[in-house]
């Protein structure tokens, strides 16, 4: 790899090939015979891997989806995004996210969504922070900095019940939040301020949030499989008890 090389992904099906993404082309390396090979996709803005699905979102607007052989791309979107200042943006702004039926494309300002019905994508929300989905797969989490809101991708048929595509708003805080994680299926853990703090998302009540600890200016990292919590405050690394069984 060279100093120019923008982003590295191991191959999901072969361990000694990596994906390059560089200057907007894809391209196939291989460790074993350090090779590279010719550039596989060009003028592309972003792409993503997913089970044996590659997803990309070339110059155009448009975004594709293909198999680990690059032959015959679907198009996804028939509309291509409209607004050209989107598509100005930075490579490293862009972000795909496939979540079961659900297709998201984030410029690093908004998120889009595709809608089947209008084969286009959509304005869904304005923020710079990642979507985070639910260990059952069945809703995703968004904010933007002061606000924080629930979108179920699969009914609820459990208590409270909830209906695909509908979204839940959760809570609006004063001082600007970082990120945000399901702390389980039905809790989340996230910062305000200088706060980490828990909140369900059952709202046949008043929600409950409770503050866990204070930091000054934490990042915070939940680790799901362990389930601790890392924080990151003053130069200082902390690394939590297992929070849950």
């Amino acid at each position: 790899m060279d100093e120019e090389s923008e982003e590295v992904f191991f191959h999901p099906k072969n361990p000694q090939k990596l994906f390059v993404f560089k200057k907007g082309e894809i391209f196939e390396a291989d460790l074993i015979q350090k090779k590279i090979s010719p550039k596989l996709i060009q003028d592309i803005k972003s792409f993503q891997i997913l089970n044996e699905e590659f997803y990309y979102l070339d110059n155009s607007g448009f975004l594709f989806k293909t198999d680990f052989s690059f032959s015959n791309p679907e198009k996804i979107n028939k509309q291509p995004f409209s607004l050209e200042k989107d598509l100005s943006y930075p490579s490293e702004a862009w972000v795909i996210d496939v979540f079961l039926d659900w297709i998201f494309i984030s410029d690093g300002q908004k998120i889009y969504f595709f809608n089947l019905e209008s084969d286009s994508f959509e304005k869904f929300f304005e923020t710079n922070k990642e979507l985070k989905i639910s260990s059952d797969s069945k809703k995703i989490a968004y904010a933007s900095d002061y606000e924080i809101w629930i979108l179920f991708l699969k009914p609820e048929l459990g208590q409270p019940q909830k209906e695909s595509k509908e979204q839940l708003f959760i809570a609006r805080f004063s001082e600007k939040m970082g990120e945000i994680f399901f702390f389980t299926d039905h809790y989340l853990i996230f910062n305000s301020g200088g706060k980490i703090k828990i909140a369900e998302i059952d709202d046949r009540a008043i929600i409950n949030i409770v503050d866990l600890a204070e930091f000054e200016s934490p990042k915070i990292f939940w680790n799901q499989i362990y389930k601790k919590l890392f924080i990151l405050s003053n130069g200082n690394f902390y690394s939590s008890k297992m929070l849950i069984p």
